[in-house]
């Protein structure tokens, strides 16, 4: 996937997260709000993403080779096939276990200039640690 797929994508799921705050409560929310999705409301929201948009096939984070990659528990993976069950078929699901790992290795524009001044920051750091050891 091209790095401005990848971008647009990573936009697209902001905002669909943005557009989907949750409602139930939460014992214990962070500044007075819920980080995420929980529950059924995780699920009905991806059963109205998944009838608006119809995948043919849906990649889920299962591995049995990298460890990073395999953040689908038992559970969740069976919540999602119930809610999904009517909507499609689950032999649509495909482990899509390289996918987490080039998201996480893929930074936008804005990411790039950061990550290069502070790894420049951080070079002359250690610069500055040589040169009074001498």
């Amino acid at each position: 996937m091209r790095r401005a797929d990848r971008a647009r994508r990573h936009v697209a799921g902001r905002a669909l997260r943005r557009a989907h705050r949750p409602r139930r409560p939460c014992a214990n929310p962070v500044n007075g709000r819920q980080a995420e999705l929980w529950g059924d409301e995780q699920w009905l929201l991806l059963k109205q993403v998944v009838e608006e948009r119809k995948p043919k096939v849906i990649g889920i984070n299962r591995s049995t080779v990298f460890a990073f990659s395999d953040g689908l528990s038992s559970g969740e993976l069976q919540g999602m096939s119930e809610a999904l069950g009517g909507v499609v078929d689950v032999d649509s699901f495909r482990d899509a276990e390289r996918l987490p790992l080039e998201l996480i290795a893929s930074r936008l524009p804005e990411e790039e200039a950061f990550f290069e001044k502070m790894s420049r920051a951080r070079l002359a750091d250690d610069a500055d640690d040589v040169l009074r050891t001498r």
